[in-house]
Protein backbone atom coordinates (compact mmCIF):
# COMPACT_ATOMS: atom_id res chain seq x y z
CA UNK A 1 0.00 0.00 0.00
CA UNK A 2 1.11 3.56 -0.57
CA UNK A 3 0.50 6.93 1.05
CA UNK A 4 -1.88 9.20 -0.88
CA UNK A 5 0.13 12.27 0.16
CA UNK A 6 3.67 11.27 -0.91
CA UNK A 7 2.63 8.35 -3.19
CA UNK A 8 5.40 6.15 -1.73
CA UNK A 9 5.32 3.02 0.42
CA UNK A 10 4.23 3.78 3.97
CA UNK A 11 6.85 4.77 6.52
CA UNK A 12 5.49 4.57 10.06
CA UNK A 13 1.91 4.18 8.83
CA UNK A 14 -0.94 5.71 10.81
CA UNK A 15 -4.57 4.67 10.45
CA UNK A 16 -7.14 7.39 11.10
CA UNK A 17 -10.51 6.57 12.72
CA UNK A 18 -12.12 6.92 9.27
CA UNK A 19 -9.87 4.12 7.96
CA UNK A 20 -7.51 6.19 5.80
CA UNK A 21 -3.77 5.40 5.99
CA UNK A 22 -0.91 7.89 5.77
CA UNK A 23 2.78 8.07 6.63
CA UNK A 24 3.28 9.56 10.07
CA UNK A 25 5.59 12.26 8.68
CA UNK A 26 3.20 13.17 5.84
CA UNK A 27 0.27 13.54 8.22
CA UNK A 28 2.33 15.56 10.72
CA UNK A 29 3.48 17.92 7.96
CA UNK A 30 -0.03 18.28 6.54
CA UNK A 31 -1.43 19.18 9.98
CA UNK A 32 1.42 21.66 10.61
CA UNK A 33 0.67 23.51 7.36
CA UNK A 34 -2.96 24.16 8.33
Amino acid sequence: LSCTICLKWFTEPLILPCGHNFCKSCLTNAWAEQ
